[in-house]
This record gives structure tokens, sequence and C-alpha cells, in this order.
């Protein structure tokens, strides 16, 4: 029988259980390539989703970035009219608060905002007879009303509204920020949980 059997692989014939055995193969190996590709195809998908909370990710932090610097800018715009309002003790601008109607019409027009918290410039008001207050600035008169009052100039309850309606910004801003900074969150976590899976 054994050379029978050799006899038949010599010349190229091949039993029925042989057959079986070589086909079952054939279908074993079919179906391993099959469950390679899905796998691969699952791996593409896996990556794709990894790419895209990395994309989605990057996004959030963008918006927490822009966020917080549109706070940081609300919170100096309010911190600048907050120092309008309360002015420091024997500041240029506290003594210029003095007589608001004469400053904001005149010399507040035209003096440097960076001088108005200054407290060591021994300011006093010139005045001339009776009590008026004189519209020179250092001796020189000019025509005032073509010149637009800054905000150092405006007057308290508008400063005041200003400085209310920048203070709800910066709690709105707030608010969205610690939504924003949640949704990164949540993003970071995804990332994670899909690159421990990729």
């Amino acid at each position: 029988p054994v050379e029978i059997e050799v006899a038949k692989a010599k010349d190229g014939s091949i039993d029925a259980e042989s057959q079986l055995s070589k086909d079952k193969l054939k279908e074993h190996l079919s179906r391993a390539y099959t469950e390679l590709a899905t796998l691969d195809t699952d791996q593409n998908l896996a990556q794709d989703h990894l790419d895209k909370a990395k994309e989605a990710l990057g996004q959030k932090q963008g918006n927490v970035d822009l966020l917080n610097k549109n706070l940081e800018r609300l919170q100096n715009k309010a911190e600048s009219i907050h120092k309008l309002l309360y002015p420091a003790k024997d500041s240029l601008l506290e003594t210029l608060m003095q007589h608001p109607e004469h400053s904001k019409n005149s010399i507040m027009k035209v003096l440097n905002p960076d001088l108005l918290h200054r407290q060591d410039l021994a300011q006093e008001w010139v005045i001339d007879n009776a009590d008026n207050l004189t519209t020179s600035l250092y001796g020189l008169d000019i025509n005032l009303a073509a010149i637009d009052a800054p905000n150092s100039a405006s007057e308290s309850s508008k400063l005041s509204h200003q400085y209310d309606a920048i203070k709800q910004k910066v709690r709105d801003t707030k608010t969205e920020l610690e939504k924003a900074g949640k949704e990164l969150e949540n993003a970071r976590k995804e990332v994670r949980e899909l690159s421990a899976k990729a």
C-alpha cells in the first residue's frame, strides 16, 4: 500500500482524503485572509476615528486659547475703567475729577492717559479771577471743541455703565471658557481611549 501511495504521489494523482484536506486548508486560509482584511479595515477605521478626535481636540484647544485671550483682554479693559472710576489718592486724575465738567471739556482731551494715575506731578488748578477755571494748557489756548474727549474724560455714570457691561462680558466669557474646558477634557479622554484601541 505504501508503494501504491508513493506511486500515486509520483504520477500526480491524489486520493479523495488528501484532496479533502487540501480543500479544507484552502478554506481555512481563505477565512484567515478575510479576517485579516476585516481587522485591517477595523484598524483603519479606528485610526480615522483617532485622527478626527485629535483634530477636534486641536480645534477645542484653539477655542479655549481664544477664550483665554478674550478674557484677558476684557479683564484688562475692566481694570482700566475701574482705575478711571476710582482714581488713586493724590493722582492727577483725582485732581481732575474735582472739576469733571471743566476737565472733560479741556485738559482731558489732550492729556496723555498714562499720566492720569501718577501721584508725583504736584498738580494744582490755575484759577484766574473769581474762581473761574482757565482753559489754558501751559499758557497755550487751543480749540478744544475740535478734539473728542477720550474715555478717561467720560462721566462716572458712563464709565460705570461701561465697567458693568465689561464685567458681564467677563462673566459670560468665564462661563464659555468653563464649557469649552469641559469639551476639551472630553475630547482628550476620547483621544486617549481611541489611542489605546488603535
